[in-house]
């Protein structure tokens, strides 16, 4: 995970996020199916998010990655 965000880092750690071996700058958030979310050159982005099966599935993965989102986001702009 050398390079990544710690917020990412530390989702990884507590088993929110996976990531995948194959591609490591790509992860599937516990439980959900389908998705997942990409962290390449520095920015953030979401792949299958309209494949996810239900509507809890859909709100859990929506919360993750907005709160990635704005966090990463916040500290790649500065303060305002």
């Amino acid at each position: 995970l050398s390079g990544m965000p710690a917020e990412i880092f530390a989702l990884v750690k507590s088993g929110t996020l996976n990531q995948w071996r194959k591609h490591p700058t790509t992860f599937f958030v516990d439980g959900v199916d389908k998705a997942r979310i990409s962290f390449k050159n520095g920015v953030l982005s979401h792949k299958y998010s309209g494949a996810i099966p239900t509507r809890e599935q859909f709100s859990k993965f929506r919360d993750i990655y907005n709160a990635l989102n704005a966090q990463i986001g916040l500290k790649a702009k500065g303060p305002a």
